[in-house]
């Protein structure tokens, strides 16, 4: 007798803890989805990766719930809750392709924006290249005169020279822009592709998870009320049976 009331009050510890952490649940989903930016792939990708981070919170609390036996009034809140794990399963699971197109989404604008910035600067670059081509000797000439008389000219001999060695940092530092854009894309494709990973698997084991909650859960209530009518069907047929020896006495 002492063990059942310790095993029931267990079962119902755990059952409002678990109640306790659905409800921080709520709250969580509430702050992930407002204010709401459907039309953002970024905000999207956090989205996915927020709801699969914090999937640890909602399986426990439902396993705390599902823990122990429950009475018949229990019973039908527990299977509102089995039947919306399916529902949240599923809806993990949507967000496989989700994070598939938000990653990709994303992926053309960060390369969007490491093209838009890289063009400027080589617009720059191009624009200094069309002086210096339309620049004429005698302009040159003061130029290299001018660096000369500030010290600035050391090694280099004439305003040709000058020239050549102009167009040489400039293919310099055009290379340089170009090397530093494709690093840029490296690097932010490869936190992408590192988080989309991360999420999306996450997303497909938390879907299958509560998909398998789901399944035992369902399958134990509805036991559990065949065997709850099955008891209430013969305690009724007791009672009609100790009804009838009554009468038939009187």
């Amino acid at each position: 007798m002492e063990r059942n009331a310790n095993v029931w009050w267990s079962g119902s510890l755990f059952r409002l803890v678990g109640y306790g952490l659905l409800l921080l649940t709520a709250f969580d989903l509430a702050g992930i989805f407002f204010p709401p930016h459907f039309a953002d792939p970024v905000w999207e990708f956090q989205m996915v990766g927020r709801l699969v981070e914090g999937v640890g919170v909602p399986l426990l609390a439902l396993t705390m719930i599902f823990y122990g036996e429950a009475s018949l009034r229990e019973l039908t809140i527990l299977k509102i809750l089995s039947w919306l794990t399916l529902v949240v399963g599923l809806l993990y699971l949507l967000l496989l392709p989700l994070g598939l197109s938000t990653t990709w989404r994303i992926n053309t604008q960060n390369n969007r924006e490491v093209s838009n910035q890289i063009n400027q600067q080589l617009a720059q670059i191009q624009q200094r290249k069309e002086i210096l081509n339309q620049a004429s000797d005698r302009d040159l000439d003061a130029f290299f005169l001018s660096l000369k008389r500030q010290s600035r000219a050391t090694g280099i001999k004439s305003s040709q020279e000058l020239r050549s060695r102009l167009f040489t940092e400039i293919a310099r530092i055009e290379g340089q822009v170009k090397a530093l854009a494709d690093a840029r894309r490296l690097e932010a494709l490869q936190g992408l592709l590192k988080n989309s990973a991360k999420w999306n698997l996450g997303a497909l084991v938390s879907g299958f998870l509560f998909l398998l909650i789901w399944r035992i859960t369902i399958q134990r209530i509805t036991a559990e009320e065949q065997k709850t009518l099955a008891e209430m069907e013969e305690l009724l047929e007791e009672e009609g049976g100790l009804g009838l020896g009554f009468s038939r006495k009187g």
